[in-house]
């Protein structure tokens, strides 16, 4: 079982130099969480995403076609309900 405080840590939408919107996550674990909440809970999908265990960089990577104001107030609404509730999103 993973440690629910791993994955409500807050996300925070970055833009990257190279790759443009990013969103870094602290572990694979996190990574899959907020994957799943994303596409599940608010129809956002990535566009790639790096999972380096290696280099400890978990991150995920949206492309132009994503909406940055959707991306931003789905980010917002996942730690809004994390911070209020104290709970995780259900995901299958």
């Amino acid at each position: 079982m993973v440690d629910k405080s791993i994955l409500t840590n807050r996300i925070e939408l970055s833009n990257d130099p190279e790759f443009g919107l990013c969103v870094e996550l602290s572990c694979w674990d996190h990574l899959d969480y907020i994957e799943d909440v994303l596409a599940e809970h608010f129809d956002v999908e990535y566009d790639f995403k790096v999972d380096d265990p290696d280099n400890s960089r978990y991150a995920l990577f949206f492309g132009e076609q994503t909406d940055e104001i959707v991306l931003r107030k789905s980010i917002s609404e996942i730690n809004r309900y994390h911070a209020c509730t104290d709970q995780i999103f259900v995901t299958v």
